[in-house]
């Protein structure tokens, strides 16, 4: 049982090579966070659970809901990483009800990029 004043985290390698992102599933809707197009170019598809998507290469956050927007105003994020992220949703205030989905892949031997995509259990919607 994981402890219920801190956030889920779930860690995946996808085997090599594996260029692109992989596509991820909100796991509590099921819609895509990405839609891939005809021509290759993929186009957001934020459900209202997804509350950010962090890329490690880069160091800045593809996407931040209003929500996660506002907890991280106060909160410094220059030296985010994969090693430390899940201490920054700590300290943004998050419990269990966040579920945190790093994924790591790469294309290229040595070559490794990660993702990191929130999911927020508390976020409701009607049907």
């Amino acid at each position: 049982m994981s402890d219920p004043e801190k956030p889920q985290y779930v860690a995946v390698e996808y085997p090599y090579p594996l260029t692109e992102i992989p596509v991820v599933f909100c796991p509590i809707c099921g819609q895509p966070t990405y839609k891939v197009e005809d021509n290759g170019s993929s186009v957001m598809t934020p459900c209202s659970h997804l509350t950010f998507i962090f890329v490690e290469s880069s160091g800045e956050f593809e996407y931040k809901s209003e929500e996660f927007k506002e907890r991280s105003l106060d909160h410094e994020d220059d030296d985010l990483s994969s090693e430390n992220f899940e201490e920054y949703l700590i300290a943004l205030g998050y419990d269990n009800s966040m579920l945190a989905i790093e994924i790591t892949h790469g294309g290229i031997p040595n070559v490794w990029y990660t993702e990191i995509f929130g999911f927020d259990y508390n976020t409701y919607t009607e049907k």
